[in-house]
């Protein structure tokens, strides 16, 4: 058994290595896009076609489960986002730095809520309470 996981070795080192690269792909196509529709009004015509085709190309890539492949697309892409990312940070520097303070803010709410205290309660009736005492 033990040779038999050895012989493979090499197989599985290829196979996890294709799918860590389709994993970075996927998720660099989705984060584009997603830049692409939050930013689309900062973000020229002409980069938008440009970052499309990038993701375009990517997903063509990872269907290919060629690695190397994989791994230039996402590359090639990766150079046209942070050019991107640049072009909208020059246009409003103050958009970047309220946007990680609002993500900051969200994880302040959610640590609030970690002091929940548990507490026993019981309900009093008191139509029922003045019956009794009556």
């Amino acid at each position: 058994m033990k040779k038999d996981a050895e012989s493979h070795a090499e197989e599985d080192k290829k196979k996890k290595e294709s799918i860590d690269a389709k994993n970075e792909a996927e998720s660099l196509a989705y984060s584009t896009e997603k830049l692409v529709k939050d930013n689309g009004d900062k973000i020229s015509d002409d980069k938008k076609k440009i970052l499309e085709e990038g993701v375009k190309s990517l997903r063509e890539a990872i269907q290919s489960d060629d690695a190397d492949k994989i791994k230039a697309e996402v590359e090639k892409l990766q150079k046209e986002v942070h050019a991107v990312s640049e072009e909208i940070y020059k246009q409003d520097p103050q958009a970047g730095a309220s946007q990680a303070a609002g993500d900051n803010a969200g994880q302040s709410e959610e640590k609030k809520d970690e002091n929940v205290v548990d507490a026993e309660f019981t309900e009093v009736d008191d139509a029922n309470k003045e019956e009794t005492k009556g």
